[in-house]
């Protein structure tokens, strides 16, 4: 019960529920044909129910809840998907009908409301229940500290936030900055790049007394970093959580033995992204150990103006409709929070005008860094100069809003002595060495192509920049990237700004009104026109009222985002099923979400990397069922690690091969070490 005092869950009919659970879900393991010898053994799950069904064992403290609590004992080795005929378990069964069919009924959450149980909370003390379940199987070694982890709160100081302070203290400067830790608990702040708002957001919870604090990022690269930079002052109290986090630890025993744990967010202050949130209130996989962290959660969002319009209003959504049950706080940040989405946020999230800190009058007092031209060619016919100017000594980047318009540049640059190239669609074993080769090439002329993966992440200072319009914001960013650190006002154009073609598809990643305003606004500050980058936002400004942020929005979303039927089918208990084409389309907005799949060796054209994919997948294949638990786990992590994000929409086009994880083949396809997925489909 310490997990239920913790986050704050005082109610008599589930602390029964709980104690049902623990008593009796692993009832089966006394069946004289269940054995904990051999990889294949029985399910003991059906056998639990079975025989409290035979010897007619109910909820004492509510016994219509009975069946409910039937299936949680089912599933609790499993997702909370809605129950199907076709499932093993139910045909197992002695007596199983009436349990399905009135589990089958649509009306689940009213049934549980008119016996006064919540359906989010039942959940959430199940996902704990699992939680205490995991902790009782794990190693000795590693069982308390695991423990004190689960039920330790954020216990940090401003002493310790002006310690991450490590660009030169400015007193000045950190007067203004304490005003975080004044903020309401949902609450939105404005300053600019290299302000140290990352660092001192950490203030904000201070006042709040959070259960957890969780610290939301745009990119792996970004967490890793935060991450290192909070690990020296505070240690152990400091988690990252990430789909990708099992790759980097597969040799730490003490890491992976407590993967799980990781993944349910247990730890008083968690790095993560905005996927993890808005998966976790999604409901999706096994949801139920992971969204219970948020409960009475300090969240510090940053770069909220990156989330495309179905992630803003999933966000403003489950924040509207959890935060008084969840006792949910919220910081959104930006260094370029245009005044319509401040509206907006102000408006759905029923925000007061003390909610809001805004620095971004800051841009004003700066030197000009960069001076831009437009130019409506291609941006392909730019190939001979960035030549020029890379054999000028120069580091230049190009950035292109689409993977396979990055690729089909590349290639235009064969003969270039050092270019690399940076998108999604690699493994992430080669991104992961990409980004660090980048590093290393920080101070050598180099050029770069990639998407607008490395409008956030990358931390070097480009001389020269390429790009095809972008909405400003993202503009905003990426010229962000180019003369960083300098001093000096610049006279010279050192950023080339060529019209984007394709937007009109519903695969591009932007919407082609956001980027016909974003040209607009350009071209009334081109050239010595440009004073600080304060005239963009402000511009910016001017050209998207509130009025039409909100009709963009329901244009682009409303129309396809009905969140009264994710209710009606999930029932605020069931998790989300991938055969539910109304759910699924949901992640499906502009390639919004992806999924990870192991490219069939056959689409890989480095023999080296074809006969490790060879090596892996035997080795799956041959250790299913039957591997050890922690053998296992590095398979998976091996896998995790040379596995490609490609969009939702292929997956369903091209279904996976039936494999232990999820093999593709997709047509006119293949991977490249250099260019990563290269492909034809559209």
């Amino acid at each position: 019960m310490e997990l239920l005092d913790f986050y704050g869950i005082d109610d008599k009919v589930l602390s029964a529920i709980i104690e049902f659970l623990s008593y009796y879900h692993d009832l089966g393991k006394l069946e004289p044909e269940w054995s904990c010898e051999g990889a294949n053994r029985p399910f003991h799950s059906p056998k639990s129910v079975e025989r409290l069904l035979r010897d007619h064992v109910l909820l004492q403290s509510r016994k219509e809840l009975t069946p409910i609590v039937y299936y949680l004992i089912l599933k609790h080795h499993s997702k909370l998907n809605r129950p199907r005929e076709t499932e093993i378990f139910w045909k197992s069964l002695h007596g199983f009908d009436a349990i399905f069919r009135f589990l089958k009924a649509k009306e689940l959450r009213k049934y549980l409301y008119k016996f006064g149980v919540d359906p989010a909370k039942l959940v959430d003390i199940f996902g704990l229940f699992k939680i205490a379940d995991a902790l009782s199987a794990t190693e000795t070694k590693y069982h308390q500290t695991v423990r004190n982890l689960m039920v330790e709160k954020p216990n940090y100081s401003v002493d310790d936030v002006k310690a991450l302070i490590k660009n030169g203290f400015d007193l000045s400067l950190w007067e203004k900055q304490q005003w975080i830790s004044d903020l309401p608990e949902i609450a939105l702040l404005r300053a600019p790049t290299g302000w140290g708002k990352t660092t001192v957001a950490l203030l904000y919870p201070l006042n709040k007394q959070p259960s957890r604090v969780f610290v939301l990022l745009p990119t792996i690269t970004a967490i890793n970093k935060y991450y290192t930079k909070l690990q020296e002052r505070l240690g152990n109290k400091v988690k990252k959580v990430f789909y990708f986090y099992d790759t980097e630890i597969k040799e730490d025993e003490e890491k992976l033995a407590t993967l799980f744990f990781a993944n349910c967010f247990l730890a008083p202050i968690v790095i993560t992204t905005i996927d993890q949130f808005l998966l976790s209130f999604l409901q999706c996989g096994r949801y139920q150990t992971r969204r219970v962290a948020f409960r009475n959660s300090a969240i510090i969002l940053d770069e909220v103006h990156l989330l495309n319009p179905v992630m803003l209003r999933l966000l403003t959504y489950f924040v509207r409709t959890y935060k008084s049950d969840y006792n949910l706080k919220l910081l959104c940040m930006s260094a370029t929070l245009p005044q319509a989405l401040m509206q907006y946020l102000k408006a759905e999230l029923n925000l007061s005008p003390s909610a809001k800190l805004d620095f971004g009058n800051e841009y004003k007092k700066r030197k000009r860094r960069i001076r831009f031209d437009l130019t409506r060619n291609d941006i392909a016919t730019s190939v001979d100069e960035i030549r020029r100017e890379y054999e000028k000594g120069k580091k230049i980047l190009v950035i292109l809003n689409t993977v396979r318009k990055a690729i089909e540049f590349r290639k235009k640059m064969e003969n270039f002595a050092e270019v690399q190239t940076l998108h999604a669609r690699f493994m992430y074993c080669d991104r992961r060495n990409k980004e660090r080769m980048l590093e290393e090439l920080a101070s050598k002329p180099h050029v770069l192509v990639a998407t607008q993966i490395c409008e956030v992440s990358l931390d070097v200072s480009y001389q020269s920049l390429y790009t095809e319009a972008a909405p400003l914001s993202a503009m905003i960013q990426r010229f962000g990237r180019v003369n960083r650190k300098s001093e000096v006002e610049t006279d010279k154009c050192n950023v080339h700004v060529f019209l984007s073609e394709g937007a009109e598809k519903s695969t591009y990643p932007y919407e082609p009104s956001a980027i016909a305003d974003c040209w607009h606004t350009l071209e009334k500050l081109e050239g010595p026109l440009l004073k600080n980058e304060w005239q963009l936002i402000e511009e910016f400004d001017k050209s998207m009222t509130y009025d039409k942020f909100k009709e963009e929005l329901h244009k682009v979303v409303d129309r396809r985002l009905n969140m009264d039927v994710w209710e009606e089918i999930l029932q605020k208990f069931y998790c989300i099923d991938a055969s539910e084409e109304s759910l699924m389309e949901i992640l499906e907005y502009r390639d919004s979400f992806t999924t990870l799949a192991l490219p069939h060796p056959e689409m890989i054209n480095d023999d080296s990397r074809k006969k490790k994919m060879e090596r892996l997948l035997d080795d799956l294949n041959e250790a299913r069922g039957k591997t050890e638990w922690k053998k296992w786990r590095v398979l998976s992590a091996s896998a995790k690690e040379m596995s490609i994000p490609v969009p939702l929409r292929w997956i369903r086009k091209y279904p996976p091969e039936n494999n232990v994880f999820p093999v593709v083949r997709f047509p006119k396809t293949y991977y490249s070490l250099d260019l990563g997925l290269v492909s034809e489909i559209e």
